[in-house]
């Protein structure tokens, strides 16, 4: 059975120090396991700053409705 992973940004810091300390010491072949990781982090960060997805869709409805900066 698959476990479902829920990752979190401070779940993923150490990680992303190991990453960069491999990239540092083994050069760019390591980079794209950084890269990869980076993305992953911005995600979760992402997901966590969202909140609910109905919050999400209301403000972007309501800044469509929004009339332009005079």
């Amino acid at each position: 059975m698959k476990r479902k992973r829920a990752d979190t940004p401070e779940s993923l810091e150490p990680y992303l120090i190991l990453c960069a300390e491999l990239v540092d010491e083994y050069g760019e072949v390591m980079q794209p396991w950084l890269d990869r990781l980076e993305a992953e982090y911005a995600k979760a960060k992402q997901k966590r700053d969202a909140g609910k997805q109905v919050d999400r869709i209301r403000a972007m409805l309501a800044a469509d409705k929004a009339p332009p900066p005079a």
